[in-house]
Order: structure tokens, then sequence, then C-alpha cells
């Protein structure tokens, strides 16, 4: 077997941090704000008080993750 030179296993290393880095993006980085509450959220304190957003639950700001499972649960 030849071995791998280092060009090809320098660009397989770069392919595989650019799709971690965009996983990672896609879970952790907030890309829209809720359109009803706009990234308020609200608070809710207890039992009793609840001003939460009803549209993201409170979250108030949306990922890629978020806004998939939202579309899978429909």
């Amino acid at each position: 077997m030849a071995p791998m030179s280092s060009k090809k296993g320098g660009s397989r290393l770069l392919s595989v941090l650019a799709g971690a880095g965009l996983l990672a993006a896609a879970i952790f980085v907030p890309l829209r704000t809720c359109e009803s509450c706009h990234g308020i959220a609200g608070v809710k304190i207890g039992e009793v008080v609840d001003l939460r957003c009803r549209a993201c639950g409170g979250k108030g700001k949306q990922t890629l993750l978020d806004i998939g499972l939202a579309t899978v649960r429909k």
C-alpha cells in the first residue's frame, strides 16, 4: 500500500473540521428570534406568574436544531 500523501490528509482534516463547525453552529448559534416576542422570551415565577412567550416557549431565540425539531413535531 502506498502511504497517504500529506496533501490528501490535510484536506480530509479540513473538511472534518468544517463539518464539525457547521454542526456546532446549527446547534448553538441562534439564527432568528421568535416572531411574537422578538427574542425577549419573558419570565416564569413559580406556578402563578408565567409571562413567557407562548409561541417560542420562553426561549426567545431559535437555532437550526430548534426549527428542525419544531417542524418534525408538527
